[in-house]
């Protein structure tokens, strides 16, 4: 599960949303880095939201207001930016989309497009990974969640209103080719895991979404390391990125401020996850309760 790019990107990170209400001593996870002159909170955002969610207050709110700079994921391109990089993102490989997958996955793959609306020829464009990541983010948008309503969006918002620096740390470029990296058979073993299996969506984001609100970070991480299970693409999205995150904080901590690192939640618990990968570099974190 699952960056955000206009929504096309948001089906492959963390997508969380709300079904218990935030108790008063309760908020999602949060740390902190500190050396003599330099403080970095280290927060796990949610990509998706409903309405009624609420956790931007209490002690991650106050730990925002402190920080002079946001920094995200990837700063959201305008439309038009999205349009080009898709565009730059066609496949050489000529034969529909259907034509590509195992024959017993060609009527699952004709249903789960009608299902949604989308013409037949929709992806026969592009690699698996496009349709992976659009069919991902209807799953969720079906489900109720919404894009425009992520901590990212939130935290934005409220950088701006504050007169905060947000600085990414990836292109909208880098992201997609991300995503674009792993093999094709590997894409295609994905897509066609994914047509075979129900749709847990709503099941799945219910049940992280309990432990995020709560702060149990190890078992959202333990959630959605169970979702993301392509050894290729959890080693491009999450593995390789914390490595690279931290090599970046490690330098930014060289500067004197405090800053405020909002990633997806999954990056910052299980197996190699940033904090992690900071640890190995001498740089250890601490919990915030």
């Amino acid at each position: 599960m699952l960056t955000r790019l206009g929504g096309v990107c948001a089906a492959l990170l963390i997508t969380l949303a709300p079904n218990l209400a935030n108790a008063q001593d309760k908020h999602p996870a949060i740390w902190t880095i500190k050396d003599a002159d330099t403080t970095i909170y280290l927060f796990g955002v949610a990509h998706a939201l409903t309405p009624d969610v609420t956790w931007f207050q209490g002690t991650v709110k106050s730990a925002f207001d402190s920080s002079q700079e946001l920094v995200l994921e990837v700063l959201e391109p305008p439309p038009e930016e999205v349009k080009r990089i898709v565009m730059n993102s066609r496949t050489s490989d000529t034969r529909p989309m259907i034509e590509r997958l195992s024959a017993d996955v060609r009527p699952l793959y004709t249903q789960r497009l009608a299902d949604f609306g989308i013409p037949p020829n929709a992806f026969d464009s592009f690699d698996p990974w496009f349709a992976i990541l659009n069919l991902g983010a209807l799953s969720v948008r079906r489900a109720g969640y919404d894009g425009n309503l992520s901590g990212e969006h939130v935290l934005s918002a409220a950088a701006r209103e504050q007169g905060k620096a947000v600085v990414g740390l990836e292109t909208p470029e880098q992201q997609f080719s991300y995503f674009k990296s792993p093999p094709v058979t590997e894409q295609i073993a994905a897509l066609e895991r994914s047509l075979r299996e129900p749709d847990r969506t709503a099941e799945v984001m219910k049940s992280i979404a309990k432990h995020w609100l709560n702060g149990e970070s190890d078992a959202v991480a333990t959630e959605m390391n169970a979702e993301l299970r392509s050894p290729a693409f959890r080693k491009t999205l999450i593995t390789d990125r914390n490595v690279r995150w931290a090599k970046w904080i490690e330098h930014r901590m060289e500067t004197p401020g405090t800053l405020f690192v909002a990633v997806g939640a999954g990056h910052l618990d299980g197996p190699e996850n940033l904090r992690a990968a900071l640890k190995k570099n001498g740089i250890p974190s601490t919990r915030i309760d």
